[in-house]
């Protein structure tokens, strides 16, 4: 462990302050106002080194520290001498972390990286970083139901948790559901013989199956077929809707609602907030046990249930039990049958596709796969003629497919796009792949990938030419999605998303500029790399595959 005193850049105004630095073993960098003697004085901040980045300045006693989740540190030592023992302690607790991570594959050799840029260009608050990744500023909706494990703030955890897992970050960190789940169904059982893993194919050469995960908020739905390698191939992309466990939570709490009075209801919920939560819990955690045949009872507080009055309507299916509030079995069909009937009637329209034709095979998944109610429904309607497979534990097989997923090489070689994803530009003129730029509000789409392509890893999607003015001293490439067959010309807020950007710095002496954008596919995200023609500098964003 090192430890010492810093200068810690605070702000803009503040500037520089000596803070007493700790680099403990277990990979964070921490501080302090000062030297704490006794050990009880309180931290001020801590960053996680894991996949951090360490850049130097030319002054020869500034560097900064980025965290995985763009966390920055802008630090100043006393001499060039004691930056480097700083910088060098810093690369050792980070390259026994990836040593950790990459468990006797290879050794890590940490990799210093220079910042061209002056100290006084890095102390101006509105001189931003020439790269800004596009995960940033995804504009995330929580009914869109974005994987988490894309948003910034969870990169550290995953690569934490990869550590204790023996696996890769790179491995599981990115991973959306549906690709760990055809990970799992094509490893789905494994034995320890003699300390080396022996797998079991679940599913022969040019199998065909269904994976429907079924999650809290939407339903999502891919096919797929097996290579001979034992890699996966997507022949239909992901689709799916609203139609989740959470769909369920809310009917129920819309008849309690109902049943006990909006007004009491609402009371509760200021009054006994605490009380309020754990009847949400409740719902979800007896839902899930849920039979096709028997009454669903729920343990309300004493002071609820004196209030609980109820009415004539609701009397043959809600009644009132001491601290039970019980809703009948044919209110729970109904309940229930609107988002199953929904859910069994859409996979039924996509069996009936071209390309699902050869499925034989339909594996439910997520916590909702669990419930008697989705068994049953699609046992009755499916069962005759493809094979139903529900795991013993639904809500815990994505995470053993991510943990298996971390040992193995590009488990999916093919994916389909989800949606038209471009470039929104306010363009002068077009000529091919050749794009000119003016100052205008209205924005063309510019199509990079089409709704429904086929795609491999590693595979560069597309090409574009963009010619900037020579007064222009930076650009911004904007990358929008939108879900229509037929995109529209004209981007606007109804019809598209913007889902990231880059922010390019030019010179600001030059004569026209030429970016030269190359957009490649990286299994889990699509990578957009901004080259300036005249500098040769490049730019990189990252745009989340399946993010919008």
């Amino acid at each position: 462990m090192k430890e010492g005193y810093l200068k810690k850049r605070m702000s803009l105004l503040k500037g520089y302050k000596d803070q007493w630095f700790q680099l403990s073993d277990d990979g964070y960098l921490k501080y302090f106002n000062e030297k704490h003697l006794r050990g009880n004085l309180k931290q001020r901040g801590k960053l996680l080194l894991l996949l951090s980045v360490t850049s130097l300045k030319k002054d020869l006693v500034s560097f900064k520290v980025t965290s995985a989740d763009d966390e920055i540190y802008r630090l100043r030592a006393d001499t060039f001498k004691k930056r480097n023992e700083w910088v060098q302690a810093i690369n050792n607790i980070r390259t026994d972390m990836y040593n950790k991570m990459f468990r006797g594959v290879y050794d890590t050799i940490e990799i210093q990286q220079t910042d061209s840029t002056s100290d006084d260009e890095n102390d101006n608050e509105g001189n931003k970083d020439d790269v800004k990744p596009m995960h940033d500023e995804v504009m995330a909706k929580p009914e869109k139901n974005i994987a988490s494990l894309f948003k910034a703030p969870q990169k550290s955890f995953v690569a934490v948790a990869a550590i204790d897992f023996g696996t890769t970050y790179s491995g599981c960190a990115f991973s959306t559901n549906q690709k760990v789940l055809l990970c799992f169904v094509n490893i789905l059982r494994w034995t320890n013989l003699n300390m080396a893993i022996k797998y079991s194919k679940a599913f022969e050469e040019k199998a065909q199956f269904m994976v429907v995960d079924l999650g809290g908020g939407t339903i999502d739905i891919t096919v797929s077929v097996v290579l001979a390698t034992g890699q996966l191939k997507e022949i239909y992309n992901a689709t799916g809707g609203p139609w989740g466990g959470n769909y369920i939570n809310g009917q129920i709490i819309k008849t309690l609602k109902e049943v006990i009075g909006w007004e009491v209801i609402r009371t509760f919920r200021l009054e006994e907030f605490d009380k309020y939560l754990e009847l949400l819990r409740k719902v979800e955690q007896r839902k899930r046990g849920a039979k096709n045949d028997s009454e669903l009872s729920l343990a309300i507080s004493k002071d609820l249930s004196q209030k609980i009055k109820i009415p004539d309507s609701h009397k043959q299916s809600v009644r009132l039990s001491r601290k039970y509030i019980k809703l009948s079995a044919p209110l729970m069909k109904r309940i229930f049958s609107s988002s199953v009937n929904t859910m069994t009637k859409h996979v039924e329209e996509l069996l009936r596709k071209k390309e699902t034709r050869g499925v034989s095979t339909i594996l439910l998944v997520g916590g909702y796969a669990a419930s008697d109610f989705v068994q049953r429904a699609f046992r009755e309607m499916f069962e005759q003629k493809y094979k139903i497979i529900f795991p013993l534990t639904p809500d815990m097989i994505v995470l053993k497919g991510a943990v298996i997923m971390g040992h193995l090489g590009e488990p999916i070689v093919d994916r389909m796009t989800k949606y038209h994803y471009g470039l929104g530009i306010s363009a002068a003129a077009v000529s091919g792949r050749r794009i000119s730029v003016e100052e205008d509000e209205t924005k063309t789409f510019f199509s990079l990938i089409k709704k429904g392509q086929t795609i491999k890893v590693g595979d560069v999607v597309t090409e574009y030419e963009v010619v900037l003015k020579a007064k222009s001293q930076w650009a911004k490439i904007e990358v929008y999605t939108t879900d229509e067959d037929v995109p529209r010309t004209i981007i606007d807020e109804e019809h598209f998303t913007k889902v990231g950007s880059i922010n390019v710095t030019l010179l600001q002496f030059k004569h026209e500029s030429i970016l030269i954008l190359t957009i490649t596919y990286c299994e889990t995200e699509f990578k957009v790399i901004a080259k300036d023609n005249t500098t040769g500098r490049c730019f990189v964003g990252i745009c989340r595959f399946l993010g919008k």
